[in-house]
């Protein structure tokens, strides 16, 4: 990112640990300590995520339907997805997946759409034409070099499973045609100089998903990223990957994210299958970065920009941008909601009909041609080898004499 390039000498510096050293002053001239902008992040943070809680559970809920795992609900008691077993042994406990092939036919046709992006001239002036389209002839280039339909396909996939998926656009000094160099002269940790050469690039725009998973806005009853004041991004990232976008050394632990497994359940007539589940598995070696975007206010005239990596303060300025870099990509909308709503959601009651429909029919056909039996009491020593013979072609069954 271009401010990201800007940070690390940020990161570098002597950082105030006392309470009376301010990091800065808002408009009112009130000062902004470390620790009091540490906990407004991480409590909005925390907020934000206990708001949204409902709709991950419908978010989960979806994608283990779209991957076959059907025989769950949502517990609202204990706020998880819970596994419910066959309501009696021995019953059908199929599941006939409906919504997977819905899902690939709606994904192969909105996969033929061209999304070709393109800039519309701001008046009818000669030279504001000609700009847009050089703007627009350079954002088909981007298309064609990044592999934006791939990109595309993936973003549109995440808004129909969950309904909702976000793009984060930045500018990137680091990318580009390498234009020249510099001399930097510095002192290192143990009080050295040392000496190193840094290349300049010519910068290019650069953009990257965002899973509903990682957005946090400030309000989930406001519609549109405009009436956002703030939004909160949480990733989870490997110490490496934040050594190589931030330039810093941070120590790893385990953190909680969101992953597809195999689980038993899915079968019947003495079978068992493995299907996909969506459950939440630990990633080692890593750490939390929540970037907290704030737009332009009264208050803030230039916006904010906070980064917290570890539940530690690693960045406070402005926002370099005019507005809050995000782009939110809906399945549906849904009138006064910030997420969108998946069209799985409507298809899961039609889902668990249809596989108790046919469940039922297995189990009516089995028990039809089986039959039941009657047995007398005590003509049979062993009633469980006796169910276990009766319906095998060829078994033997015994029993006393003097019994029928």
């Amino acid at each position: 990112m271009g401010f990201i390039r800007d940070l690390i000498g940020v990161f570098s510096r002597d950082k105030p640990e006392e309470r009376h050293d301010p990091l800065a002053y808002d408009t009112d001239d009130k000062p902004l300590f470390k620790e009091d902008i540490e906990r407004y992040v991480l409590d909005e943070a925390e907020r934000r995520r206990s708001e949204r809680s409902q709709l991950e559970l419908q978010w989960q809920l979806n994608s283990n339907f779209l991957y076959g795992n059907q025989h769950c609900d949502i517990n609202l008691v204990s706020g998880t997805i819970e596994e419910y077993e066959p309501y009696e042994d021995g019953s059908s406990f199929e599941v006939f997946n409906q919504i997977e092939p819905l899902f690939k036919t709606r994904q192969a046709n909105l996969n033929k759409v061209n999304y070709a992006m393109s800039v519309n001239p701001g008046t009818s002036e000669t030279d504001d034409i000609a700009k847009a389209k050089v703007s627009t002839a350079l954002l088909r280039y981007k298309q064609s070099e990044t592999d934006f339909d791939t990109f595309i396909k993936t973003a549109t996939a995440w808004a129909d499973t969950v309904g909702t998926c976000g793009v984060l656009c930045w500018w990137d000094q680091g990318k580009g045609d390498k234009v020249g160099e510099v001399s930097v002269d510095e002192i290192d940790e143990e009080g050295n100089p040392r000496h190193r050469v840094e290349y300049i690039f010519s910068g290019d725009v650069e953009y990257g998903l965002l899973t509903p998973y990682e957005i946090l806005p400030e309000s989930i009853y406001k519609q549109y990223m405009r009436d956002q004041r703030s939004v909160i991004v949480e990733q989870v990232m490997s110490v490496e990957d934040i050594y190589d976008l931030y330039g810093i050394d941070v120590e790893g632990g385990a953190e909680d994210t969101y992953s597809l497994s195999p689980v038993e359940g899915a079968g019947g007539l003495g079978y068992v299958a493995t299907t996909q589940k969506v459950t939440s598995h630990t990633l080692d070696n890593a750490a939390k970065v929540i970037t907290y975007f704030e737009r332009p206010s009264r208050r803030y005239p230039e916006g904010r920009l906070i980064i917290i990596i570890g539940e530690e303060l690693r960045y406070y300025g402005k926002l370099p941008y005019e507005r809050i870099p995000i782009t939110i990509i809906r399945s549906d909308e849904v009138n006064g909601q910030f997420f969108g709503r998946s069209f799985i959601q409507s298809l899961i009651p039609l889902q668990r009909s249809y596989n108790g429909l046919i469940n039922s029919i297995h189990d009516y056909t089995k028990r039809s041609t089986l039959g039941s039996w009657m047995v007398e009491e005590g003509a049979v020593d062993d009633l469980e080898e006796f169910a276990t013979n009766i319906s095998m072609p060829g078994g033997i069954v015994k029993y006393k004499n003097g019994h029928d």
